[in-house]
């Protein structure tokens, strides 16, 4: 829960990406979406995700 806590609360730069997922978490999502609205590559922002969240996107939207 703190991941959740942090990756809502912290950077401006995953930020569209975590509003995106909040706003329609039944969705599909690509990767290249997520990444693209935060304007970074999909390695970048898993990487990032992963690190503010402890979770990869996929394990961030199931929980």
């Amino acid at each position: 829960m703190a991941g959740r806590l942090r990756a809502i609360s912290n950077p401006p730069r995953i930020t569209p990406a975590i509003r995106l997922l909040h706003g329609d978490p039944s969705r599909a999502w690509r990767l290249t979406e997520l990444a693209g609205a935060c304007a970074t590559s999909r390695t970048v922002f898993v990487a990032y995700l992963k690190y503010i969240a402890s979770v990869v996107p996929l394990t961030y939207l199931t929980q």
